[in-house]
């Protein structure tokens, strides 16, 4: 695993307290941000791309007690809180192309994992387990390729015709396909 920084993002309409003193009715919709620096949770927003932190909005040492803080300097949210942040290893990004000219994309639990205080980790291929394809070994190689296509240490395969479910989804789908129930 690898440590990563993340941000979580929401949508929310017509800020409230701290963020419209005024109480002016401001139309459309507010896209923020929670990012961590340090020991502590700050917000901004995403809308423009100068990306303004919210002074008038406290830093807390919780991920939670941030999200509640901003939760409530709004009326309504109009979109459920999502991780983002770029998982890719340095060589893994020269291998693609960013679509919008970043890198950072919306993450599932499936590509990081929580550590605690804050700080999360993008899974490596070789945290996950792996099946061998009978179909891509030739007499030469030494560790054939998996299923998904990657040269992985012997560690991290399991045998096809155990009865588990390979963690790398590519592998799974192969595994389910050819060998599961046999």
């Amino acid at each position: 695993m690898r440590a990563i920084k993340v941000t979580h993002r929401a949508v929310f309409r017509q800020p409230i307290g701290a963020l419209n003193p005024m109480g002016c009715k401001l139309p459309g919709p507010f896209p923020v941000e929670l990012f961590h620096r340090g020991p502590h949770w700050f917000a901004r927003e995403i809308a423009s791309p100068s990306r303004q932190e919210f002074k008038r909005l406290t830093k807390m040492e919780s991920l939670s007690e941030m999200k509640r803080q901003v939760e409530k300097s709004f009326e309504s949210q109009s979109e459920a809180w999502q991780i983002w942040g770029d998982p890719l290893t340095p060589t893994e990004k020269l291998n693609q192309r960013p679509r919008d000219g970043s890198w950072e994309r919306l993450l599932t639990p499936y590509d990081i994992l929580d550590i605690g205080k804050g700080k999360f980790a993008a899974y490596e291929p070789e945290d996950r387990t792996h099946i061998i394809n009978g179909k891509t070994i030739t007499a030469k190689t030494r560790v054939p390729p998996t299923a998904c296509g990657l040269n992985l240490p012997a560690k991290c395969l399991i045998k096809n015709l155990a009865n588990v479910e390979p963690s790398c989804h590519e592998c799974a789908e192969v595994w389910r396909r050819e060998y599961q129930g046999r």
